[in-house]
């Protein structure tokens, strides 16, 4: 419970120092006198984000220190308050923006802060009216109604559910679709099988060019051979002529002639062989003709421009690198169809899970709406109807299950359940806050309920309903309550009053804890006077 509240140049009020009881606390006083300014140094308390607007004008600094006894200490805290000690938060606000929080002397982080803080304290205003209105702010009033199984079911859906939207969200990103794909694998393909058709080698261009060299020079060679080979059997046949003419003459001296002709023929037969053995030689080379080398080499210019490299080298590595990303185009392929097998895996684990946690909500919801139209019963509905409403659709997953889950509600006897939204009154929306705060305090008690005019738009008999159920409240838990109600305040075992007044031309907030007499008369003067007073005692 809140023991102990100081607040220190804390916009109107100059310096405060209020001691709470247990059970109901009541404060009371004209609108606009401040009493919303308790209000902001609590939520400042609960780690509500500093303003230089809370600062008392003239002053830099201004200070919140709140003073609380609990029963067990939130693990945030258990590092920062020893076995024994009350919690202690402070807050200092500051115009240069050097703002302090500490717990217990000691500096804490504001996230920190608020999560320890969120089971002392809990503030219950007009933006939860608000939020009485969205489906979701509805589910987590349902979901709070759990027990421990069911919020670790909670937990393990919303884990599945993060892992399922983590995969999705790979496979989005990194998908390439059906038809791209294919046509990316068809043309690689195409590229590979074009480069292969060729059958070309590594090393073969170079082979070629020399072969070219070399059949060139051997093509000359073998020309320059068979020219003089040529001329020399034409020498040979015309000797063989002259021989053969002059054997006809019968004189010495051509005889002679004759057989050096023989001779000079016997010679020249055996000059020729190693001619003949070149040509031989050169005639048994298995060349490749020229054309064919021209042609080769003709198909190696053409796909080094066609694919814009160097040489057929770089052709060739060029092929293995289409082969490369085709077989990791193959293996995204693989890899995609495996992540949508697990993604396939895992929405039906969400939606298994989604199942259970329906199940599980069709069940709060029963106990839920047993409890309140009892409680808005008491709290002067007249035949109330509440209808926690739900829709399964496995198709609709989303972080909190599958269904779509919405509060009906019907004030009066005949009527047709409708959302919330469309059929409450201010007055009904403050009792239906109220009848739900006392449900759920019964399942997850808080230190303190503050209830910022949970009075609103009701009236007298209606309002000293509310006072009843507050009364009860604080049977179990502090609560504090802002009300302009006599037949509210009246339930009090502490009654504050706050009041404005003018202290040296300065407009002053003035907290005052009222003595039984005095909260007595600050009953009259809510009812509306003692003429009112003995008006209705007449």
């Amino acid at each position: 419970m809140l023991l102990e509240l100081k607040l220190n140049r804390f916009t109107l009020i100059h310096e405060a120092h209020l001691s709470f009881k247990k059970g109901l606390t009541v404060f009371t006083g004209e609108t606009g006198a401040g009493k919303s300014i308790l209000m902001d140094a609590v939520a400042l308390l609960m780690g509500k984000p500093a303003s230089e607007d809370f600062i008392s004008d003239g002053s830099e600094e201004a200070w919140v220190e709140g003073v609380f006894r609990l029963k067990g200490i939130p693990e945030v805290f258990q590092l920062y308050v020893e076995p024994g000690e009350p919690l202690m938060v402070y807050r200092k606000l500051s115009r240069k923006g050097s703002n302090v929080v500490r717990v217990n002397g000691q500096t804490m982080p504001l996230k920190q802060l608020k999560q320890g803080m969120a089971s002392v304290l809990n503030i219950i205003g007009q933006h939860d009216y608000m939020a009485l209105f969205e489906t979701e702010y509805q589910r987590f009033l349902l979901d709070s109604l759990g027990e421990s199984s069911f919020q670790a079911l909670k937990r393990q859906y919303r884990k599945a559910y993060h892992d399922y939207l983590e995969l999705k969200k790979s496979i989005e990103t990194s998908y390439l679709n059906d038809e791209e794909k294919a046509r990316k694998v068809e043309f690689l393909a195409f590229q590979i099988n074009d480069i292969e058709s060729m059958a070309f080698c590594v090393g073969e261009e170079e082979t070629l060019l020399d072969q070219k060299k070399n059949s060139v020079g051997r093509e000359k060679q073998l020309a320059k051979l068979n020219g003089v080979l040529h001329h020399m059997n034409a020498f040979e046949e015309a000797l063989f002529v002259v021989q053969k003419e002059l054997k006809s003459y019968d004189a010495e001296s051509i005889r002679v002639l004759i057989d050096h002709i023989e001779a000079f023929s016997i010679q020249l037969a055996e000059g020729i062989k190693p001619l003949l053995s070149q040509k031989q030689h050169l005639d048994s080379l298995d060349a490749v003709s020229i054309d064919t080398i021209e042609s080769r080499l003709e198909e190696m210019f053409r796909y080094k421009t066609k694919y814009k490299v160097l040489s057929v080298d770089q052709l060739l590595d060029l092929k293995t690198k289409f082969q490369t990303e085709m077989d990791s185009l193959t293996a995204r392929v693989e890899s995609h169809k495996h992540a949508q097998e697990n993604l396939a895996a895992l929405k039906l684990t969400c939606t298994e899970l989604a199942k259970q946690l329906y199940k599980g909500r069709l069940s709060l919801a029963e106990v839920l709406q047993t409890k309140i139209i009892k409680l808005l019963g008491d709290l002067h509905f007249n035949q109330p109807h509440f209808e926690v409403k739900m829709s399964f659709d496995e198709q609709k997953l989303h972080e909190n299950g599958a269904e779509s889950l919405e509060f009906f509600m019907a004030s009066n006897v005949g009527m047709e359940p409708k959302p919330m939204s469309k059929v409450a009154s201010g007055g009904e929306l403050s009792r239906m806050l109220l009848a739900l705060s006392v449900v759920f305090q019964s399942v997850n008690p808080v230190h303190t309920l503050i209830f910022d005019e949970i009075d609103s738009g009701i009236g007298g008999l209606t309002a000293n309903a509310v006072g009843h159920c507050l009364k009860e409240v604080s049977q179990t838990a502090q609560v504090f309550c802002i009300t302009h109600f006599p037949q509210i305040a009246r339930f009090a075992d502490q009654h504050i009053h706050v009041s404005k007044q003018v202290e040296n031309k300065k407009t002053v907030t003035v907290i005052k804890q009222l003595s039984s007499i005095e909260a007595t008369q600050e009953l009259t003067r809510l009812v509306g006077g003692e003429d009112v007073v003995r008006l209705f005692n007449a």
